[in-house]
């Protein structure tokens, strides 16, 4: 789905920058950032993109934060980029809030344009 990098492709990865998929994705020639909201003092992902790394596009999206992907997601500037992929591992039992299962998530990313695929 993702293969090599091309035209200086993009993985952002929220939360902690470590495991397989950061790794893999370097190798393949991708620029790899991670982005931590608790741990930065950018206020946000967009303030990351925008102020930090200049980023323009972004070939994905990984968000790999327990019980805040959703927060992440709604205060992303959807209009300004759009990532190709945006990849989150997700369980109802971490969701802080109720309203932070995975319907919502998926109701997020749907509304922005995206697929959602399920694997379990």
């Amino acid at each position: 789905m993702l293969g090599s990098a091309r035209d200086g492709q993009v993985m952002i990865d929220v939360g902690p920058l470590s495991g397989y998929a950061p790794n893999c994705i370097a190798r393949e020639g991708w620029r790899v950032l991670a982005f931590d909201p608790g741990g930065d003092h950018c206020a946000t992902l967009n303030t990351f993109c925008r102020n930090h790394e200049k980023v323009k596009r972004i070939g994905l999206l990984r968000v790999n934060l327990e019980g805040a992907k959703l927060s992440v997601l709604r205060e992303f500037c959807w209009k300004q980029i759009k990532p190709d992929v945006v990849l989150c591992k997700f369980a109802d039992e971490q969701a802080r809030l109720p309203e932070h299962r995975f319907s919502a998530l998926a109701d997020l990313l749907v509304a922005q344009g995206y697929q959602i695929l399920v694997s379990e």
